[in-house]
């Protein structure tokens, strides 16, 4: 059986959007042995560029990435919190085959290893460290743990329950606060299954509105309605200014069918639906009216693709339904902004 391992889950969905369009191409060179027409010590295949050219000739959708892998039975990746809304979008380029989570891994160590078929928690990796554990308050400001804050023992967590980490390692971390938040989604004996929730503090509010990541992606969505197209890349950058106000960002199609000023207008009307507090401060004008910034396809793949020739690890380079700060509008910039701007 053949499996396909990534970090994110977009790097798949990007595998199998390139080789999709790059389908004739591809098909030429393995049928002459070739790489982009130029001579390889390769051997030509026009069996198997026969078969793939029929694939791809059979299918709406064109060449899939089981066409090229007939034995693929299972992708792992990240598969929660915000990589979970790539979800139906890894099910389209991968339908039908298994699916399971990558083990929580930082640099400063290892939470879970999944071990079994769930789709997004894995037990908590006992043995590698000394883990304690904080509750997520119900009045959550997204502050650090307090050093003084009671802690729990795995065997001693609710299910249901979402809660801070503090690690200690025999490589010289002690009781550090990893500022990443785990869901207890069951239990294996004493020992609880954990689900990467969020960071703490991960989101936006200059004025009190909390947006999360999933007011961005439903926003969106709903406001592309039918024409939301499973691989469309987007997301929310914080402008300060008096007062201080969102950008989104979205790479921009023609299946769309809206002016762009509709698609600001109607982002703007779905997430005041979905968070009341943003409703509040536009009504209040604590926050100015929403802005569209549309950019053409393969835009995000361009900036990642410096960010990592700039020296970013993979696992830097996810991608994030709302920014932090603005520094994405400045890449931008950097980048040439006219030249990737959709007028």
């Amino acid at each position: 059986m053949a499996a396909i391992v990534a970090l994110n889950p977009s790097k798949i969905i990007g595998l199998a959007e390139l080789l999709a369009e790059n389908a004739a191409e591809l098909i030429e060179d393995i049928a002459q042995g070739t790489l982009r027409g130029r001579s390889l010590v390769a051997e030509p295949n026009p069996e198997l560029a026969e078969r793939l050219a029929a694939a791809a000739a059979g299918s709406a959708k064109g060449l899939k990435l089981v066409d090229f892998w007939p034995g693929l039975g299972l992708t792992v990746s990240w598969n929660s919190a915000s990589a979970g809304l790539y979800r139906h979008w890894l099910e389209d380029v991968t339908p039908g085959i298994a699916k399971l989570p990558f083990s929580s891994t930082g640099t400063e160590g290892i939470i879970t290893i999944p071990v079994d078929e769930h789709p997004s928690a894995g037990p908590l990796a006992v043995d590698m460290g000394l883990y304690e554990f904080v509750p997520v308050p119900e009045s959550d400001d997204g502050s650090d743990v307090a050093p003084d804050a009671e802690t729990l023992n795995f065997d001693e967590l609710d299910v249901g329950a979402t809660y801070n980490v503090v690690i200690s390692q025999a490589s010289g971390l002690y009781r550090y606060d990893l500022g990443d938040r785990y869901r207890v989604v069951d239990m294996v004996g004493k020992l609880p299954r954990l689900e990467f929730a969020e960071r703490a503090g991960f989101g936006s509010s200059f004025t009190g509105e909390k947006l999360t990541e999933s007011d961005i992606h439903e926003a969106v969505r709903r406001a592309c309605g039918e024409s939301f197209s499973a691989r469309q890349l987007f997301t929310c950058v914080p402008v300060w200014g008096t007062p201080p106000g969102y950008t989104v960002v979205l790479e921009w199609t023609g299946e769309i069918g809206l002016s762009q000023q509709t698609m600001a207008e109607h982002i703007e009307d779905q997430l005041q639906k979905l968070n009341i507090e943003y409703a509040e401060k536009r009504r209040t004008h604590r926050l100015t009216a929403l802005e569209l910034l549309t950019v053409r396809p393969g835009t995000f793949a361009v900036l990642e693709e410096k960010r990592r020739l700039a020296g970013a690890s993979a696992s830097q380079l996810k991608h994030y339904w709302i920014q932090r700060n603005d520094d994405l509008l400045q890449r931008l910039q950097s980048a040439g902004m006219s030249s990737w701007v959709v007028s």
